[in-house]
């Protein structure tokens, strides 16, 4: 994709980096949200060629036209997402929600097993 992308500066927190994940995430980065991805330590997408998530094993990782990078913590996210790419960071619970107050989260985890609690988060923004 040749075009430049423009940045709205809105931060969207998008729970989940599997193939299906990594579409929406895709989407989002092209029309110019800041994008964080949360992924769990050793996480379960079966197409890991099409999967965002992969850059927790490799540290960098490109779907297509999306560049993600490992993120150790949540200060990392912050530099990996000022150089136009999109941090994987992993975070389970997603207690980085509360901290960083994105103006979206999106639930795209494909869960491989019942969760036993949800979590609601309420921001106030």
């Amino acid at each position: 994709m040749g075009e430049k992308r423009v940045n709205t500066g809105q931060l969207v927190i998008v729970r989940g980096g599997g193939d299906l994940a990594t579409g929406v995430v895709q989407k989002l980065w092209r029309c110019g949200f800041l994008v964080i991805v949360l992924e769990v330590a050793k996480p379960l997408a079966i197409r890991r060629t099409v999967s965002i998530s992969t850059a927790i094993e490799y540290g960098e990782y490109q779907v297509e036209d999306v560049p993600a990078v490992y993120a150790a913590d949540s200060e990392m996210c912050q530099e990996i997402l000022s150089s136009g790419k999109v941090p994987v960071l992993i975070d389970e619970e997603g207690a980085v929600i509360e901290k960083l107050k994105p103006a979206y989260v999106i639930d795209a985890i494909m869960a491989k097993k019942i969760l036993v609690h949800l979590k609601q988060w309420r921001l106030s923004l």
